[in-house]
């Protein structure tokens, strides 16, 4: 088990390198192939249209909002900037726990 001072350590190097939260989205990025119903378009013979959507899980239903080719760069960096400030906040969250148990097995205060 490692020790209150080095949790601590890790703990503010974690929380020093969460990126910038003004820049992030919550959701997944899915890739979707349908038809667009014109009787001759290509898509009719199989080669269907590719687009990509954002889901969204809002008040327990999902949401799907298509993002533009030229937006899809920008928003996947947003998608995976969430990710990534999630799992630190997880990280940090099991290590405020470790903490709280030491604390509570020692009788001690921070």
């Amino acid at each position: 088990m490692k020790s209150a001072k080095q949790l601590r350590a890790k703990r503010k190097q974690i929380s020093q390198n969460i990126l910038h939260p003004t820049e992030i989205i919550k959701g997944s990025l899915v890739r979707i192939a349908r038809t667009c119903g014109k009787p001759k378009c290509r898509c009719q013979k199989g080669h269907k249209h590719i687009s990509l959507y954002l889901s969204q899980s809002i008040k327990g239903k999902t949401r799907m909002t298509y993002i533009p080719r030229d937006m899809e760069s920008c928003v996947k960096e947003a998608v995976r900037q969430y990710q990534e400030i999630k799992t630190r906040l997880t990280q940090i969250s099991e290590i405020n726990i470790q903490l709280l148990i030491q604390r509570a097995l020692n009788g001690k205060k921070k």
